[in-house]
């Protein structure tokens, strides 16, 4: 299809990410940072262009029986808006977003949208390598989240009869995603797919044992640190001779039971509101050694929670095949 000449003069060395036919010869193109609406020529008006920039701190679409109104907010600049027939809207949005997603330097070069889903004020935006979600009237702004499939450990859903919640771990934090029913699974089922080809397995069995490798690894390698990072203290030489400033801070109490307990200098030793000479040294170690020990626990906690979930995942899907 070739490229009008006027829309050519306006594309100069751009690339051309995107071409959307609007009906006739009109046709909407995508560039990485600009979106242009050519109009052909007509009874009543000439052949024109239009351009509209993606750099946009907002995204809003008002969408009308015969025609949806997209607006891109510009922020200090302003808002700029066009309009594209109905049902071309899916076709239009996906480039569109993605064109304000790399201009804004949410996605990386190269990175392609998938999917887009609008279900009342949830938009959730699946790309090649992770999963944006925006909840609000606008269909995107600043205020989003975005789950990237290098940090993903595990894909659920929890299932209600109205709403369900697909669940996204993220570095073993789960991120719940509330979705119509009817949506949930096929939302899923996009995620996972999407995850698989990031980290290149076939199947979802295959990433667990993948994702748990590779915890096993780090909490492995957490442990060599920590034990490197505290040594055991050196054993003291009990014949070693008492330092001089060591004697000398024994003599009051020395003398003060020589003379009765009487004395003019400070006795300290135990007792209320007191701390006896070299415990403080093992209370600090007995608190690194609780801590570690904590640590340690907490790791064997996430280990046996992934390995129940990987049990009770394989149960499902074993009655489901019967």
């Amino acid at each position: 299809m070739t490229v009008p000449a006027i829309v050519r003069e306006r594309l100069g060395e751009a690339d051309v990410t995107a071409r959307v036919p609007l009906g006739g010869d009109d046709e909407l193109l995508v560039t990485p940072d600009r979106t242009l609406i050519y109009r052909a020529e007509g009874l009543l008006s000439g052949e024109s262009v239009d351009e509209y920039s993606l750099e946009a701190e907002r995204v809003s679409v008002n969408e009308g029986r015969r025609k949806a109104t997209i607006t891109l907010d510009h922020g200090i600049d302003g808002e700029s808006q066009f309009s594209v027939p109905g049902d071309k809207f899916d076709e239009v949005i996906e480039p569109i977003l993605g064109g304000v997603f790399a201009t804004a330097g949410i996605t990386e070069p190269g990175e392609a949208i998938a999917d887009v889903y609008r279900l009342g004020e949830l938009t959730l935006v699946v790309t090649d390598a992770r999963v944006i979600k925006h909840v609000g009237a606008a269909l995107w702004d600043e205020e989003y989240e975005e789950y990237p499939f290098e940090d993903v450990t595990a894909i659920d859903v929890e299932e209600g009869s109205v709403s369900s919640q697909v669940i996204v771990e993220v570095d073993r934090r789960p991120q719940r995603i509330k979705t119509p029913t009817d949506d949930a699974r096929r939302i899923r089922e996009r995620v996972e797919a999407g995850v698989l080809d990031y980290h290149g397995v076939s199947s979802y069995d295959e990433f667990l044992r993948a994702v748990q490798a590779e915890l096993e690894a780090e909490d492995e390698e957490s442990g060599e640190a920590e034990t490197e990072a505290d040594p055991a203290p050196e054993s003291e030489d009990p014949e070693q001779p008492a330092e001089p400033e060591e004697a000398a801070e024994e003599e009051p109490a020395e003398a003060t039971a020589e003379n009765g307990g009487e004395s003019s200098g400070m006795i300290f030793g135990e007792g209320v509101g007191t701390e006896p000479i070299g415990d403080s040294g093992d209370a600090d170690e007995l608190a690194d050694e609780l801590a570690s020990l904590r640590a340690a626990v907490e790791r064997q906690n996430d280990l046996l929670r992934r390995h129940q979930q990987a049990i009770e995942r394989l149960t499902r899907e074993i009655k489901s095949d019967d």
